[in-house]
């Protein structure tokens, strides 16, 4: 059985939704169930602006959300949400530009990784909507939320009270109801690995995820692993 996550950021019951719950727990515990992994090593199918894997699309934004520029606190613009609110059936919204989701190499893991681009054009300050089709209990990802450490420059914008945080995943069901919402600090040493489960007695309900950040230097996302098998469901 998963164990459950020993630290737990914030949880919305939806009003009128089937009781569910998310927990982040560890990479290596998603890991161990689902193997199959996305690397971003191979070109992704793009339709109608959206970069399309099996079971996932990504974009910038879902339908209904709307973007505002923000500075760190090194000044560079980064891209948050301004209308957190998305519309139902939710729907992921492509870029502007096709440049403003780019692959690059990430040097904290040696590989490439995604990265959405801000206003400012620096990747990595950009948002990114993943949208799981059909929807999924589990998620789990890479990242590095340092501060910028490897180059002298350490803060944690969430202290400096900031909503958005280094790091805020908001999770979606397909009528774009909040499940839940993330928010991580930097990580001192860079790189993190973290994991995401639902639980309870549901059918999978994250249908999306949406990330944005403050981080210095900004962020990206690798060797994505999700699956709509829920672990305590009973047949």
């Amino acid at each position: 059985m998963i164990a459950r996550a020993s630290i737990f950021f914030f949880l919305c019951h939806p009003a009128g939704a089937e009781t569910v719950s998310v927990k982040e727990i560890s990479y290596a515990e998603v890991a161990e169930t689902i193997p199959l992994v996305l690397d971003f090593e191979r070109p992704a199918q793009v339709l109608g602006g959206l970069l399309v894997y099996p079971g996932l699309a990504i974009g910038e934004r879902f339908a209904g959300q709307s973007l505002m520029a923000r500075q760190d606190d090194m000044l560079v613009w980064h891209e948050v949400l301004e209308d957190s609110s998305p519309d139902a059936p939710l729907t992921a919204l492509p870029a502007p530009a096709p440049g403003d989701l780019v692959f690059r190499h990430e040097g904290h893991w040696n590989s490439v990784a995604l990265h959405g681009v801000g206003p400012g054009g620096v990747p990595g300050t950009g948002t990114l909507a993943l949208s799981f089709d059909p929807p999924v209990c589990y998620l789990a990802f890479r990242s590095a939320i340092d501060g910028m450490s490897r180059f002298g420059e350490v803060n944690n914008t969430i202290l400096r009270g900031k909503p958005e945080g280094s790091l805020n995943l908001r999770f979606f069901d397909v009528e774009g109801r909040l499940l839940a919402n993330f928010m991580r600090s930097y990580n001192p040493e860079g790189p993190i690995a973290v994991g995401y489960i639902q639980s309870g007695q549901a059918e999978a309900m994250i249908a999306g995820v949406l990330l944005q950040n403050l981080d210095l230097g900004g962020v990206a996302i690798d060797d994505l692993r999700f699956d709509p098998l829920c672990p305590y469901k009973l047949f």
